[in-house]
């Protein structure tokens, strides 16, 4: 037979006496003979050759919805979706294929982003058969859409450790993500728990310890930080989460080497940078709080967010000259932020710039109208300098009106009046 020359001389590396017997396989070999070879050339990855076995078994005989998939298997590999959904469209739903057919018509929708559609074929191939795959398919499609309600009750009925084992989707890690999703934190633990019980995945360790530190069980979330960092110490940037949570228990030298070790990694993350200021400030490490800022400033993202930072250390720290210039450096003044320009403002007070410094407070009041301590700073400021401060009065007035139980606010408007 011609079609299994080809395969021979393919297994040769004899390819141009393949093709010619391709030729003649395919004008004198019988139906059976020309599908196994479309099938062999396939998984040879001969995929051009196996199109046109196939096609010409199509045209042997146009009811073959097996040649007719396929074709549009073949025709999703190329990237020829129209094509492909051709083929699948022509399987009949009196036929065996037109379950599969619609399973592979939903992938074709979703790898084109519409949801609905392949939700909707889905939903149709479900109705026709108890395969666990199918349900698992629908209940996938609806955990993309955002459907989480549906999804959980289409993976509950699923075998989870058969799934497992037939395609490495955790169902028990799915449920519990949908939970989450949905804000119910205590059934995704539940979930992912079981989840864990299967399987213990570094992902799953950082789900629960995730959730634990969203409802403020730090202690709860730093075990199973622990646990993961022990597990998988390589997994992507867990260390700004985990050292969070230590810092939100006092845990601030545990904190620091979790830092350490997440910046060992990758020196180049501004977030883990911010982090390790804050706990060496609270550590009284203030020279190492200030170093940490002053590294992160040399990274682009997040860079308003570190002068604001860097700016209240070193105003703090009666660095006045260092932070105005770090203020003041390739920005205009009203580019800042509301914070940045108070601390400006305190640092040309004691710098004697009155007139930047008045500038300042001016710009910060439109966003600091309820702050007690900016007034008050402001209407010190403008009675020390001799400045017109009419403006600080209104806005103390104001915020007396909102918050009248402020009785160390209307003590000091008091003295500011007489």
């Amino acid at each position: 037979m011609n079609s299994q020359k080809v395969i021979d001389e393919i297994l040769k590396q004899d390819l141009g006496s393949a093709e010619i017997s391709l030729e003649l396989a395919l004008q004198t070999d019988n139906a059976d003979s020309i599908e196994a070879l479309g099938d062999a050339l396939l998984r040879l990855g001969f995929i051009q050759w196996a199109q046109r076995a196939y096609e010409q078994l199509l045209a042997i005989d146009s009811k073959n919805s097996q040649v007719k998939l396929s074709l549009a298997e073949i025709a999703i590999e190329e990237g020829h979706s129209e094509t492909a959904l051709d083929y699948l469209l022509a399987v009949p739903e009196t036929d065996d294929n037109y379950v599969t057919a619609l399973m592979l018509q939903a992938d074709l929708y979703e790898a084109e982003g519409m949801l609905d559609v392949a939700e909707l074929k889905l939903s149709a191939a479900a109705k026709l058969t108890d395969e666990p795959l199918v349900k698992l398919g629908l209940a996938e499609i609806l955990f993309a859409a955002g459907k989480f309600s549906a999804a959980i009750q289409n993976y509950a009925v699923l075998d989870a450790t058969e799934i497992l084992e037939e395609t490495r989707i955790s169902i028990y890690e799915r449920i519990g993500t949908c939970y989450a999703y949905l804000g119910k934190y205590e059934h995704a633990i539940s979930f992912f728990e079981k989840a864990l019980a299967i399987e213990v995945t570094g992902q799953v360790l950082w789900e629960i310890a995730n959730l634990y530190y969203s409802l403020g069980e730090f202690d709860k979330a730093n075990i199973y930080f622990n646990q993961l960092a022990m597990f998988e110490p390589d997994f992507e940037d867990y260390q700004y989460l985990y050292a969070k949570s230590l810092m939100a228990e006092e845990l601030l030298p545990e904190a620091a080497e979790i830092i350490k070790d997440g910046l060992s990694r990758n020196q180049y993350q501004p977030k883990l940078l911010h982090l390790a200021s804050e706990n060496s400030y609270r550590l009284h490490q203030f020279a190492a709080a200030e170093t940490y800022l002053w590294d992160a400033l040399k990274l682009p993202e997040l860079n308003d967010e570190t002068v604001r930072r860097l700016a209240n250390l070193l105003v703090a720290s009666n660095q006045f000259a260092a932070a105005k210039q770090l203020l003041t450096s390739n920005r205009e003044i009203n580019e800042l932020d509301a914070t940045s320009l108070w601390n400006l403002a305190k640092a040309c007070q004691e710098l004697d710039e009155i007139e930047l410094a008045s500038e300042a407070y001016q710009l910060a009041s439109e966003s600091l109208q309820e702050d007690p301590e900016f007034l008050k700073d402001y209407a010190l400021f403008s009675k020390a300098n001799g400045l017109l401060f009419t403006k600080p009065i209104q806005l103390i007035e104001a915020y007396l009106q909102a918050f009248p139980e402020d009785s160390a606010m209307f003590d000091f408007f008091s003295d500011l009046n007489d």
